[in-house]
């Protein structure tokens, strides 16, 4: 990972947020804070884009946080997909709710 700076950067966000989260401690194995998603998707993402070796780079962060490389890589996965899911639901129904105002206007114009 530390051939991309941009995805160095993204564990760095990363460690410094989770050292926030944890202190010195180890990482519940269940409870993956929430507070944590965004940047282990950031991780993800920057490493994606950047045709990065996902084992190196999910092994700096199971580093920080005592979890598995494999257990944090799935996780990002998951919240990468489940993200853009909301994300195209959400355009839809702003379409729907343009498309409606629209419909609106021309009924109160006409």
């Amino acid at each position: 990972p530390a051939t991309v700076p941009i995805v160095q950067a993204a564990i760095e966000t990363f460690r410094s947020q989770a050292k926030e989260f944890f202190g010195e401690g180890i990482a519940p194995r269940k409870n993956f804070p929430k507070q944590l998603e965004t940047p282990l998707v950031a991780v993800y993402t920057q490493a994606r884009d950047n045709s990065c070796v996902m084992d190196r780079v999910f092994d700096a962060v199971a580093a920080i946080t005592q979890l598995k490389s494999k257990t944090l890589l799935d996780r990002a996965r998951k919240l990468t997909v489940s993200k853009q899911q909301s994300e195209k639901e959400e355009t839809g129904l702003q379409k729907i709710a343009w498309e409606v105002q629209k419909t609106k206007n021309k009924q109160e114009a006409g």
